[in-house]
Parts: C-alpha cells; sequence; structure tokens
C-alpha cells in the first residue's frame, strides 16, 4: 500500500516519468503503529509466475541499489480500497460488506492485465498494468460498496492501479535506481485478475503483512 506523493520528471513519449528524488515511505500514518490492524480489499498475486519472473528481473537488477526494500512474492499486492481499523468495524458490518462485495462482483469477469516498465515514485517502484480501466472499474464497484455498508470509504476518489515490487527506506536521489531500472528491457507479464482478497494488515515488521479474511471470485 502506498500514497504517492508525486515528484516526477517527463520523459521521452511512452517512456515511464520517474521520480528524481526518493523518500522513506516508512513514517507513521495518522492512526498506525505497532500492532495497527486495518482491513483492505487487494488484489494478491500467489501462483502469478509471469508477474513473479517480472518481478524477480526487476529486483534482481536493483539489488546493488541502497536504500530500497523488495517485496517478498508472498506480499506482493495490489491495494484496491480502504475499508477500516480493524477495532473500529464490528464483525457483523464486516460480515453484511463480504454479502454486499461478493452480489456485487458476482457478475464481473476475470480481468486480463498486462505488466510491463516498472515506474519509479518518490516512495516506491511500481509496475503499472494495462489496460488500467477495468481494474478501476472494480475498485470503484468496491469503493462504493465500502462506502454503503461503513458509511465512508477510505482514500481518495483518484486511484493509479499498481503493484509495488520496493519500498523506499532512504530519503536520497533517485539517479541510482533509475539507472538500475533503465538498465533492463525484460519481457512484459500478462496475467488475469480472477479474485478480490478482503484481508487485515499490519506493517509491524517495515513490510505489509496480512491475514486473509475471505477471497472472492470474479467469473
Amino acid at each position: 500500500m502506498i500514497i504517492f506523493r508525486r515528484s516526477v520528471n517527463v520523459g521521452p513519449v511512452g517512456a515511464p516519468n520517474h521520480a528524481d528524488q526518493l523518500r522513506n515511505h516508512w513514517y507513521w500514518r495518522p492512526g498506525w503503529g505497532i500492532g495497527t490492524r486495518f482491513y483492505y480489499w487487494h488484489l494478491t498475486w500467489d501462483g502469478k509466475s509471469e508477474l513473479h519472473r517480472l518481478v524477480d528481473d526487476y529486483q534482481a537488477v536493483l539489488a546493488p541499489v541502497a536504500g530500497l526494500d523488495p517485496i517478498p512474492r508472498p506480499w506482493l499486492h495490489m491495494t484496491l480500497q480502504g475499508i477500516g481499523f480493524s477495532n473500529e468495524v464490528p464483525d457483523d458490518q464486516l460480515a453484511e460488506l463480504i454479502e454486499r462485495a461478493r452480489s456485487a462482483l458476482s457478475g464481473l469477469r476475470s480481468i486480463p492485465a498486462r505488466f510491463d516498465r516498472l515506474r519509479i515514485y518518490s516512495e516506491a517502484l511500481a509496475l503499472e498494468p494495462e489496460p488500467a480501466e477495468s481494474i478501476t472499474a472494480l475498485r470503484q464497484t468496491l469503493r462504493e460498496v465500502t462506502a454503503e455498508v461503513i458509511g465512508e470509504a477510505p482514500g481518495r476518489d483518484g486511484f493509479t492501479p499498481h503493484v509495488s515490487i520496493a519500498y523506499v527506506n532512504t530519503d536520497q536521489p533517485a539517479a541510482a535506481t533509475v539507472a538500475a531500472v533503465e538498465s533492463i528491457s525484460p519481457e512484459p507479464a500478462e496475467e488475469t485478475i480472477g479474485a478480490v482478497t478482503l484481508l487485515e494488515q499490519h506493517r509491524d515488521n517495515t513490510r505489509y503483512e496480512w491475514r486473509t479474511i475471505t477471497t472472492l471470485p470474479l467469473l
């Protein structure tokens, strides 16, 4: 999960726009600390071998670059929509949310996604899927259902689908990171998004980890 604070250079047409300055992602957001748990709708990537291969390619070339925390395969994710702190969402409300989401997603088909070039943001390095429209629509459905049940949908209306592969842990210029990323041109990854996961997430260990509450399949 990341809230992007953008600082980018405009590159050639078709090239990723990379940040020129990196900053530590691991500051505590309001309400967060050791022991905090928060419910989210996520896409997770277990068994997605093509995406894992692409992530491995980039993480390998980034390994010598200081100030980055690569994300292990089990914790790769795409944040779709926050729900609320687990101590503030009653069990019956969470159960209602799951059933309403199950109904809202019941007619949606699996989503093909292509992951290509890596984009460097100020706090994370992320792969952005193409096309993004179906994922954006999926997120909007979950956002609307969450607002209906919880009373509000946390976060901003704006949404850029992305799968982070590393978080920044040190304020530093982006030049070395950009050079590493631009040194390779790996084959794109083609994957199918076939389910949405509701999970309880924490960041006690300087990474985002979770337990799965339920998984809702797409057609």
